[in-house]
């Protein structure tokens, strides 16, 4: 753990609850109470997950991409969709939303337009 922020309770939108939950019905019960457990019902080893991950991604037909960028990704939609930022930095466990700005904050073109055009619209009316 790199700091106490990095540990924390992160919600799930009810849609995600119920697929997790659907799909835990559908395994072997774990002593663990696990989600996603190994073939022995134990807690999945890190490598498992992650020869899991390029699996699924080449059956997908996806760019290989590594695991951790599935963290930036998301960090960075939610700032596209201009969630909160201290929000953003509290989901991602980092002790100041500093952080998160300077991460997770990649300007696009869309972005540096509506920017723009927001700046327009309130200048000018």
């Amino acid at each position: 753990m790199k700091t106490s922020y990095s540990e924390c309770d992160i919600y799930l939108s009810s849609s995600l609850r119920e697929t997790l939950r659907k799909y835990r019905q559908q395994q072997e019960p774990t002593e663990l109470g696990v989600v996603i457990s190994s073939k022995a019902g134990g807690y999945l080893e890190p490598r498992n997950l992650l020869r899991k991950f390029q699996s699924l991604t080449k059956k997908a037909n996806v760019p290989k991409i590594p695991f951790h960028n599935l963290r930036h990704t998301h960090g960075t939609i939610l700032m596209q969709m201009e969630e909160n930022q201290k929000v953003v930095s509290e989901h991602l466990g980092h002790a100041r939303a500093g952080i998160t700005l300077d991460i997770y904050s990649h300007t696009n073109e869309e972005m540096q337009k509506k920017t723009a055009d927001h700046f327009d619209d309130q200048f000018w009316t």
